[in-house]
C-alpha cells in the first residue's frame, strides 16, 4: 500500500467529518475496540498514530460520521447490476452520475449518502446481497486492501457530492421492512 495515498485519503475522510479506525492489511476486522467510537469521534492524534504503519481504513456509519450511511451490494449471487438498477429506479430524483461509491475487491459496490434518521444495520432485508450500514455499523474504505485486491472509489466523495436522502425516499426503498430506528 502506498502510504502517501493512504494519508491523502485519511486527509480527506477527515474533513468529510468520518470517524476512521484502522483494519490490518487484508482484513475487515479493526485492530481495536471500536465501540466507544460508535459515540466519540476520534482524534487527529488517535489518527496519526494508529495509521503511522500501512493499515486498511475502517469507517464508521451513521450520526458520528456525519449522517453517512452506505448502502452495500454484495457480489455474492452476480446480482450487482441488477440491484443498482433497482435502487436507482427507486431514487430516480438522484444524479446517479456524481453519487460517491467504491468498488470493493470482490466486485460489490458501496454507495454512500446522508441522512437526519437513524438508520439500521441490515443484512438482505431490503433485496438479496443488498445491506445497509448504518447508525454504528462499519464499512471498508478505499485505498484498503484485501487477498483477493483493493476497495477503489469509482466517484469519489467529497463535501459537496454525498445525496441527502429524505425520509420519504428512506421508506420508499423498503416497504416491509423498516430500516429507520424509531
Amino acid at each position: 500500500m502506498d502510504v502517501n495515498i493512504l494519508h491523502q485519503y485519511i486527509e480527506l475522510y477527515m474533513e468529510l467529518g468520518w470517524n476512521i479506525i484502522p483494519a490490518p492489511l487484508h482484513s475487515k476486522h479493526p485492530i481495536i475496540s471500536w465501540g466507544e467510537f460508535q459515540k466519540r469521534k476520534v482524534t487527529e492524534e488517535e489518527v496519526k498514530v494508529w495509521f503511522q504503519e500501512p493499515h486498511n481504513i475502517a469507517l464508521i456509519t451513521g450520526s458520528i460520521s456525519n449522517d453517512v450511511f452506505v448502502i452495500d451490494f454484495d457480489n455474492k449471487s452476480g446480482l450487482v447490476e441488477e440491484n443498482v438498477k433497482w435502487l436507482q429506479n427507486q431514487w430516480d430524483f438522484l444524479d446517479w452520475g456524481t453519487v460517491p461509491y467504491s468498488i470493493t475487491p470482490s466486485g460489490g459496490r458501496h454507495y454512500f449518502f446522508r441522512s437526519d434518521e437513524l438508520i439500521k444495520n441490515t443484512t438482505k432485508q431490503i433485496r438479496p446481497d443488498v445491506d445497509t450500514k448504518g447508525e454504528g455499523g462499519i464499512i471498508i474504505l478505499p485505498p484498503s486492501e484485501l487477498p483477493n485486491g483493493v476497495y477503489r472509489w469509482v466517484i469519489e466523495p467529497n463535501t459537496e457530492n454525498i445525496p441527502f436522502i429524505s425520509t420519504e425516499y428512506i421508506k420508499k426503498i423498503n416497504i416491509f421492512y423498516c430500516i429507520i430506528i424509531h
